[in-house]
């Protein structure tokens, strides 16, 4: 719970998002912190979704230290998918500092029998890969280390973290994107694991969203993760 109430204490929030300061609202600043508890088909930001027999989302608890779960289950078909979005294009970066963080798992492996892909960060996209985003990739047949993902109108750059996926393994998963998107800066677990410059969705038409995703492409059997909590923070370089 240290970590919960750590976060929730960089941005007080009203129902609309808006942070207050000491000085009252401040415009230029908006927050969310989602620890999913009492989740239904959406809540005030994010909205869940699923396609397939036996898929699904939801929440539930894992153990007593992490109240409030939310789980992704591709249920029993070949192209089984679930997760979390905040609506594919909500954002368009490069006005303003965009973070995304979640403390999250792949529960088991994937493999050439059960296969599948896990997304964590900002995607436009929830039932194959983004064609926009900034985001965490699991994908065995790339590699078998978490990668990070820079993508723009289907251009796509792909950093190999040197770290590698851990089934039952919570890890803190975090983006910042910065104030012009110029840059990507990629960590795990407190560390700086990768900064991409190229393909970084910007332009025109190039709008996202905050997503974390699972997509079965072989087998029968059900595939899932779990979210302990999910943040959202954005700087915006002008009051709106």
């Amino acid at each position: 719970m240290a970590r919960q109430v750590g976060v929730m204490s960089r941005c007080l929030k009203s129902l609309d998002g808006l942070a207050y300061t000491a000085g009252g609202r401040n415009l230029k600043t908006w927050c969310n912190f989602e620890d999913w508890i009492g989740i239904g088909t959406t809540s005030l930001i994010w909205y869940l979704t699923s396609n397939g027999a036996g898929a699904g989302t939801g929440n539930t608890a894992t153990s007593g230290t992490r109240v409030g779960i939310l789980y992704g289950l591709t249920g029993t078909t070949a192209t089984g998918r679930a997760g979390v979005f905040t609506g594919p294009f909500a954002i368009l970066l490069g006005r303003g500092q965009y973070t995304f963080e979640t403390e999250s798992q792949v529960v088991t492996l994937s493999t050439a029998v059960e296969e599948f892909k896990f997304y964590a960060g900002l995607g436009d996209d929830m039932a194959a890969d983004p064609t926009d985003g900034v985001y965490f990739l699991y994908d065995r047949l790339t590699n078998v280390n978490w990668l990070a993902v820079t993508a723009s109108n289907g251009v796509r750059t792909l950093t190999n973290t040197g770290i590698a996926v851990a089934a039952g393994v919570y890890n803190k998963l975090k983006i910042i994107v910065n104030y012009n998107g110029t840059a990507a800066y990629f960590y795990i677990n407190g560390v700086l694991v990768a900064t991409n410059t190229l393909n970084i969705p910007t332009g025109a038409g190039r709008n996202t969203g905050y997503f974390t995703n699972i997509i079965k492409s072989a087998g029968l059997t059900a595939r899932y993760f779990y979210s302990d909590w999910h943040w959202l923070h954005y700087d915006l370089t002008a009051s709106r």
